[in-house]
This record gives C-alpha cells, structure tokens and sequence, in this order.
C-alpha cells in the first residue's frame, strides 16, 4: 500500500462558496511526515469548517480525508478474501456489482504507467457535527464568496481537469453539513464518514441528521437500539425533516422545501456513517430519553437525532475504520483496535488518532490526539474566549465565548482530565529530546501568527510541539501552555480572585450560572450571593476583590504569555468561566487543595 501520488503537488480550488452558506472552510495542517508512521494509509491535514448558527455556538468541526492506495494484485487479494468469506462484505471504497453484493474496488489508472491500476479506500474523519444548521441557499448571492480558504485537497480529485470542473459544480439548493461537504470535500458523495463524538451536546451532534445513516446490518447489531431505528434514521435523512424541532427559527428546517428542492444525497454501500463515542459514559447516549436529556435538546425544545454508536472508544484506544463486521464481539463494543488489522483480511485504515477519556464537562466528554499532525482536540473542555478567528469570522466579529459547565459537570472530573492531557502533551513534547543535554533547545512561537513557530538548531530536529484545537473558537496553539493556562485561571476560580457575575439566562437552561472573567467590574450585589467557604476564606476577602489583567506565569512557572508562548493574535491566553455556581463549590470540597490553595501555590513559586 502506498501513498497517492496526487496527494502531494499542485493545490486544488473548491468552488466558489457563497454568501448564503453558513459554513466556512480552510486547510489548518499537513503531516509532518509525507506518509503516515507505519506507511499503511495516507492522510492528509485537517481542515477546519465553521458553523454560522442561530445559538451562537459558532462550532468548529474538523475534518481529515484518511486513504489506503492498493496497487492490482493487492486488489485482487482483497477481492479474492471477500469471496472466501475471510473479509466482511462492503469495504469501504468500494462499489456493489449488478449480479450480487459482493464489493469491486474501484479502480483507477495511475501515474506509474498504462495498466498500473490502483483501488482507493478511503474515510473522511469528522470531530463532530455542529448544531444541524440548514438555511436555503440565496441565488442572489452567488457571486459573492466567503473571503475563507479555499484550497481544496487533491484527495477529492480523480484526474487533473478536477479544479477546472470545481468551478461548474451545481450548488446544492438548501446548505447543511451534508451538502457543503459534498460541496467541497466530498464530491458525489463518493466517501463513507467516521464521526468522532467528543461529547454528546447538540452543538455537537445535531448535524448527525445531515450525513447518510449506516447501512442495515450495521444498525440492526446495534443490542442497545429499538428495532425501528433504521426505519427512523432512514426516513429522517430521507426526507430532510427535523421531526419534532418546532417554533422559532428551528421550524423552518426544509418543512418550506418541496421534494425536487431537497439536496441531500441518497444512501449508497459507500456514503455511510459510522459513529464513535467514549465508552465510558454510554448511559449519555443510550437508550434514547437519556441523549435527549444529556445533549441539552430537552431543554432547549429540540429532538435529539437518532443514531447508533459504531465504536465505543475506549481510553488510549487507536482509531482503526473498517466496514462494520458482521457480529462485534461483545466487549469491543463494536470498535477494533489495530491488532485486528490481519485478522479478518479486511482493508482496514489506520487513521493515526488516539482517544481520550476526558471526563468533567459532560461524562461522556473525549479528547482525541493525532499523531500525523501533532494535533490534540480537547473538545468543549476548554478554549480561549477570543481568537483572531472570531474576530474575522466571514459573517462578522463574534462574542466572547466562556468555557461552559452545567450541572451534569464535574470539575473535579475536569481537573483530573486537564492533568491527564498536560502529562500527555508533555510526553509528547519531550520527544526526542536527550537527558543529559547541556543546554535545551528554545522554541519561539510567533505572536502574529499561531501557524508559524521558529526553533534553535538544536531543537530543530525534534518533533514539532504539539498543536491544541478545541470545538469553539481555538485552533492550532501550542498545546502545553494553553493547557497550563487554563488550570492556572480556574486555579484563581477557586481562590475567588476572578471577578464575576450572576448571568441570568435560566429560560435557556433552566439553571442560574455565573460568569467569571478578569475584564468584569466586581460587582459587590452578586459577590454578596456568592458567600464564603470557610473561615480562612472569609477572612481574606479583602484580596478577592479580583486579579486585573492576565496572569505572566502559571504555578508550575510555564509563561501563559509573551513571545515563549504566546498564541493569541493579542498575545494572551484570555479565559472565562461560565457555570452554576454549585458546580464550582463542589469542586473547592473534592479537588485537593493542595493543588489550587493560596498558601500552597505561593510556596510553589517561590
């Protein structure tokens, strides 16, 4: 298996996007190496996709083309292990014949020479999905574009014409995930879909009603799933209709759309989508009234959509997509791990990404790492309140945005999982380097520009620092110091030395919660409310009166800003909080104080 050689020259163009779409798009990275570490698939970067929606979410979805090249023979062996009955049916990448359901690859000549064929199998990555949103695309608008990215990757192309014939490529006549990644990703739908869930919020899978639903044998093994869920997923995607979604701006879904006007594609045995949870928290997702209740959709007057879990993710689990077998084994839950790979002679891609267990924000929340590009995703577990892709966002500057708990969370479950995922990237970064070195090397990051990072010859040839996306508003900064920066704030949380606020927005979510963020005026009326914890506390109030600007250096000594770490266009690692304030008092009782208390953390810097 090898690398597809158009995967690495010429750039492609998507066509033009416009003004009318509420997504936009733009490459974030390549690999750092030209084929992944054990040359079984090739990857390329990920692509960052914005979601203009009416919750003002503004979520980010991340997206990452994952291919296996297979020359002739290699074809001709995977087809030869169908027919045995040594690899399950329906590989991904391939097509159905008209005589029965047994998989031909599609083929492809390539660049090698006449006859030299090759089949592609091949899955588009999803870090989730958004908020579902879909609006009618404006024929008025269509010579106006996003000023967004438009480099298209080469994954998406079959011959060299592909970027002339972009350009003509019919506009979908209603915008959602679905057709925008048709649009520009995906075209014709050809590329089945692996959805990474990193928590179970509906910013974060209510777009699931937009991709194809999985195809029936995968559906009906689900043991935790009502019989009629296929009937239901695949009428749903069908027919475009948000059942159950009415009043307000979310009423307008496609009940407005006559049938010809729909525009998502048809299911084929190659357009599926699988899903991958965490394992740790089912009870988030299944049975049904439970994801209803946990996505905050009951809440807020939505239906959650309808789906099966194809991978239960285990912690430190290595993400390998093949077609859904036949019958799981019971205690993989579905998923598979890369032992499996020779196992069943299945054409398994290898994606490189590794899951993690980060609990706190919601039970089921993950962080995923991947290994290609350096890059960990920490879902909605924490993010900068402000980006300079927030404040340029196509449709104009957007709001800051807290770090968000309701009363699900448990921020000593959060706190565990932030040491979990700095000791990680630590590893991470540590790469490489030698014990007993003399002098380290630096590495400066560049202030303008979060992509660009210089390093001294020494470090040059280490393995590059690890990049940190999030779910909202951040994307590629450096992963330790945005990490050490937010235990630092919630650190000063705890200590009550953030100013903040009572937000009053309990007909959203039917809890009061509070807002905590160093350019807040201390208001004596709600830190009145607020109360004390203790005696100690109480005593010390006169230094509660909160800590204006940012802080330079966090506990352990890490500069949170300037040009050592600085990855915020204003060169800040700029925090807020948002929470019910029961969630915080809880965790002042369970998260050891030793860890966030004054008398301790001063004694650390000294």
């Amino acid at each position: 298996m090898d690398m597809d050689n158009r995967d690495r020259g010429r750039p492609y163009i998507f066509p033009p996007i416009p003004q009318s779409c509420p997504f936009t798009i733009c490459r974030l990275s390549h690999e750092h190496n030209g084929s992944s570490e054990d040359g079984h698939a090739a990857r390329s970067g990920w692509w960052l996709i914005r979601e203009h929606d009416e919750y003002g979410e503004y979520p980010h979805i991340y997206a990452k083309i994952c291919r296996i090249t297979m020359t002739t023979n290699q074809s001709q062996s995977r087809q030869a292990a169908v027919r045995d009955g040594s690899a399950p049916v329906g590989s991904v990448g391939s097509s159905r014949s008209k005589k029965g359901n047994k998989p031909e690859p599609e083929t492809l000549t390539g660049d090698g020479g006449e006859g030299n064929r090759h089949s592609y199998s091949e899955v588009i990555v999803l870090s989730d999905t958004g908020c579902g949103t879909e609006v009618s695309n404006d024929p008025g608008s269509h010579d106006h574009s996003h000023g967004s990215c438009l480099t298209a990757p080469a994954a998406t192309t079959a011959d060299d014409n592909t970027a002339e014939r972009g350009h003509r490529r019919r506009q979908p006549a209603v915008w959602n995930l679905g057709t925008f990644l048709e649009y520009t990703l995906n075209p014709g739908g050809r590329i089945p879909y692996l959805v990474i869930t990193t928590q179970c919020h509906y910013d974060h899978i209510m777009g699931i009603w937009k991709l194809p639903p999985p195809p029936r044998r995968y559906l009906l093994r689900q043991p935790s799933e009502p019989s009629q869920l296929l009937q239901e997923q695949s009428e749903s995607y069908k027919n475009t209709v948000l059942e159950g979604r009415d009043g307000g701006k979310d009423s307008m879904a496609l009940a407005s759309f006559d049938q010809k006007h729909r525009a998502l594609p048809q299911p084929t045995t190659t357009t599926m989508t699988t899903i991958l949870a965490s394992s740790r928290a089912k009870h988030s997702v299944t049975p049904y009234s439970n994801l209803q209740r946990y996505s905050l959709c009951e809440k807020l007057g939505l239906q959650a959509p309808r789906y099966a879990v194809g991978i239960w993710a285990q912690d430190m689990q290595r993400v390998v997509y093949t077609p859904p077998p036949p019958s799981p084994s019971a205690d993989s839950g579905g998923g598979r791990d890369e032992d499996d790979d020779a196992e069943d002679g299945a054409v398994n891609i290898s994606t490189g990404i590794t899951i993690l267990h980060t609990p706190g924000h919601t039970p089921d929340s993950l962080a995923w790492y991947d290994e290609g590009t350096r890059t960990l995703c920490v879902g909605d577990s924490f993010y900068l309140k402000q980006t300079g892709t927030t404040r340029s966002a196509a449709w104009g500057p957007e709001p800051p945005m807290p770090i968000m708990f309701n009363m699900d969370s448990l921020l000593a479950s959060w706190w565990e999982s932030a040491k979990k995922i700095l000791d990680f990237v630590k590893q991470k970064n540590n790469v490489g380097s030698c014990e007993d070195d003399e002098e380290d090397g630096w590495v400066l990051v560049n202030t303008k520009s979060p992509f660009d990072s210089y390093a001294s010859t020494k470090a040059s040839s280490r393995p590059a620092r690890v990049r940190l996306c999030a779910a909202h508003t951040t994307a590629l900064v450096d992963a330790e110091a945005a990490i050490c920066a937010a235990m630092s704030f919630m650190r000063r949380i705890l200590r009550d030395e953030v100013p903040c606020k009572r937000v009053s927005d309990a007909r959203r979510r039917g809890e009061e919660r509070w807002l905590w963020d160093d350019d807040l005026q201390p208001n004596k009326h709600d830190r009145d409310g607020l109360g004390h914890h203790d005696e100690e506390d109480a005593g010390g109030s006169g230094r509660r009166q909160g800590k204006k600007g940012k802080v330079d250096r966090d506990e352990e000594g890490i500069d949170v800003k300037g040009p050592n770490c600085n990855i915020d266009t204003f060169g800040e690692y700029a925090y807020s909080v948002l929470a019910p304030l029961g969630v915080i008092e809880k965790g002042r009782r369970r998260i050891p104080k030793d860890e966030w208390g004054l008398a301790e953390t001063k004694a650390a810097e000294t």
